[in-house]
Parts: structure tokens; sequence; C-alpha cells
């Protein structure tokens, strides 16, 4: 049984998404346990033979060609193409999750079946450090840090209650199960 979806949109963007495609191959969840939809926003680069080369090592991944332009329709499109009737993870085709990552959502899930949304660290990889100013528009709030216009956050290392707004697109879940009971 498939519980997970994860749902990648992406469009041009092959180098970074192998990372996020080794990232989430690597999980600490069965691979039976979840399925990876590539949703190709009509790349011009070589984003179908990389997921394809992928499938060869993790075949719980699936490409699907989404011609409607716009990172709504990918989701959308994910959504309907998605196997899994209890869990979505959206993450954006730059992320590295941590090799816990998806079992963590999975436990976080049946521990707490009050919950439908889900989000977590959201930390930045600069690829050289970042201008002085940047500083300028960190915020912390409720014990959170916050770099809102670049969908930053660290709420800590313990699970908490948090804001729906303090949840970024690059990496929410969402509970099927949950928000239908």
């Amino acid at each position: 049984m498939i519980d997970i979806s994860v749902i990648v949109p992406t469009f041009n963007r092959a180098k970074s998404l192998e990372d996020t495609l080794k990232s989430i191959c690597g999980q600490t969840l069965s691979q039976n346990r979840y399925e990876v939809i590539v949703v190709d926003n009509g790349s011009t680069d070589n984003t179908f033979m990389l997921t394809e080369q992928f499938v060869k090592t993790c075949p719980n991944i699936r490409y699907v060609l989404e011609h409607q332009r716009g990172l709504l329709y990918c989701r959308h499109r994910g959504v309907k193409e998605s196997r899994s009737s209890n869990i979505l993870v959206f993450i954006d085709d730059d992320i590295i999750a941590g090799k816990n990552y998806l079992e963590t959502i999975l436990n976080t899930f049946e521990e707490h079946n009050d919950i439908v949304l889900v989000g977590g660290k959201v930390l930045p990889d600069f690829e050289t450090d970042p201008p002085y100013w940047i500083k300028a528009f960190e915020t912390q709030r409720e014990g959170t840090y916050i770099l809102s216009f670049l969908s930053l956050i660290d709420p800590g290392e313990n699970a908490n209650h948090i804001r729906c707004d303090f949840v970024f697109g690059c990496s929410f879940i969402h509970s099927v199960i949950n928000y239908a009971a």
C-alpha cells in the first residue's frame, strides 16, 4: 500500500532535480510505502532522461508531462496521478530532504490524527555567502526563525503546532485521510 505521494513539479531544472531525487530515493522509509511523481511542465533540458535513469534504482518514480503552464497545474496533475489515499507531499525541485523526511511525516500523521497540514524546516544551502542586508529581513516569531521572501523557516527541533502561514509551498504536506475525517 502506498502511504505517501511525493509530487515534484519541475521545469528545466534537471541539475537541481537530480539532487532532489537522490535525497528522496535515499529515504529510510521503504520504497514500497511511497511514490514519487515528477511532473514536468514541458522542460527542454534532459529532465525526462534524468527521471528515467532514476527509475532503474528507484522504481517508485513516475514521470508525467503537464502541458498547461504553471506550478498549480503541475501540483493538481500530481494529485490526479497520485496512488496514495493518505498523504500528499509537495516539494520543489531544489529541495534536499533529510534521510528520515518521509518516515517522520508518516509517523507525525499516524500519531496525531487531528493534523491535516505539516511543514518543517526549510534551510538554505547558499552557493556563496549571502549579502549582509539579508539579516534585515530575518524575523523570529513564536520561537521560529523565518526569512519569508526566500521561503526559509526553522521552527526548531521539536514537533509543535505552528501557524498555517508558517508552512511554505516549497515543502508542505497534506493528509487526505485526516482532512476527510
